[in-house]
């Protein structure tokens, strides 16, 4: 398929703002969103790098219209559809958002098993991404399996880390099901555990910063004690007495060899 740029370019300036306005899409237009999108997948594909030029020629985010697109077609029912624009560009972009976006969809069009298996896949392919495993444990709370996605929540904190934006994501899904099944102490508890740990985060950035404002204030005094290149003695160093081979005899009076006299007891 030969698509043309300036078509394209066209095509996309007077429609990537309708993303602000989905509620009042018809199913024509969000069929229309569906094909343009299609066409340029196809358009990237052949012409790899050429999304950043579209995006700079329309001084639009044309990503995050293509993030909405999925959504627009699931409202109206277009399930296969959705699917196929979240998956497509996701493998195109290499982006865990389209591919686990392509699983929510799935997932709240009760396609379960659909579902199950896009999760897999995004885990084999990012295994260690806190918000695959978030996302994950969404999934599986939408299909009523709580205990599976307390699982993928937890796990999501582990490869969060000091990530607090992913943390963040992580407690505005896990504290709900906790208090949800009756669990409102251990809820309160990961709250507290967390205050504390970013406590303990802060304090850690203050000390630090403490100890570099010390160490600028500290490095030039040392410096200024230190005599200036021009400063230091240009004469060769010459020795007070000569040089005593170790073999020689020591200079004592003893009569043995200096290495087994007064050398002895430095070595």
């Amino acid at each position: 398929m030969n698509l043309d740029y300036a078509q394209l370019v066209e095509r996309l300036s007077q429609t990537v703002d309708e993303i602000w306005q989905p509620e009042g899409q018809t199913k024509d237009q969000v069929a229309s969103e569906f094909a343009l999108a299609q066409d340029l997948r196809v358009y990237v594909q052949q012409h790899p790098g050429s999304l950043e030029q579209i995006e700079s020629a329309i001084d639009a985010d044309v990503v995050s219209w293509l993030l909405q697109v999925p959504w627009n077609l699931a409202k109206h029912k277009m399930i296969d559809e959705a699917v196929t624009v979240a998956r497509g560009m996701g493998h195109l972009l290499d982006d865990s958002g389209f591919l686990s976006d392509a699983m929510l969809i799935l997932a709240q069009a009760d396609r379960g098993e659909e579902a199950i298996t896009q999760f897999q896949a995004n885990q084999k392919r990012w295994p260690e991404d806190a918000w695959v495993h978030i996302l994950g444990g969404e999934m599986y709370e939408q299909l009523g399996q709580d205990d599976l996605a307390e699982q993928f929540y937890w796990q999501s904190l582990v490869f969060a880390e000091d990530d607090q934006y992913a943390r963040d994501g992580v407690f505005e899904r896990l504290l709900p099901l906790l208090d949800r099944l009756g669990r409102e102490e251990e809820a309160d508890t990961l709250i507290a555990d967390d205050e504390a740990r970013l406590f303990k985060q802060k304090q850690d950035q203050r000390h630090q910063a403490q100890f570099m404002e010390d160490l600028d204030r500290i490095l030039p005094l040392a410096a200024a004690d230190q005599p200036m290149e021009d400063e230091l003695p240009l004469e060769p160093y010459v020795r007070a007495l000569p040089k005593i081979g170790r073999n020689d005899p020591c200079p004592c009076g003893s009569g043995k060899k200096y290495k087994k006299c007064c050398e002895g007891p430095f070595q």
